[in-house]
């Protein structure tokens, strides 16, 4: 599996599973930003709640060279 299938994959689960009382989705969010940026990642994406789900619109990683 490429990284970027993984990452993917990765952040669909994060996002989708149900946060305890003490981690949000927001929170998760930001972490897995934090996360693929220390692999040289430049994260990008609009977040917003639905309810009580967190959809992240225009999600970009990009990577220079």
């Amino acid at each position: 599996m490429s990284f970027h299938k993984f990452a993917w994959s990765a952040a669909i689960l994060a996002l989708a599973t149900p946060a305890s009382a003490d981690l949000t989705a927001e929170d998760v969010w930001n972490d897995w930003q934090a996360y693929i940026a220390g692999f040289g990642y430049t994260v990008t994406g609009e977040p917003r709640r639905d309810g009580p789900t967190l959809r992240v619109d225009d999600l970009e990683l990009t990577m220079g060279f």
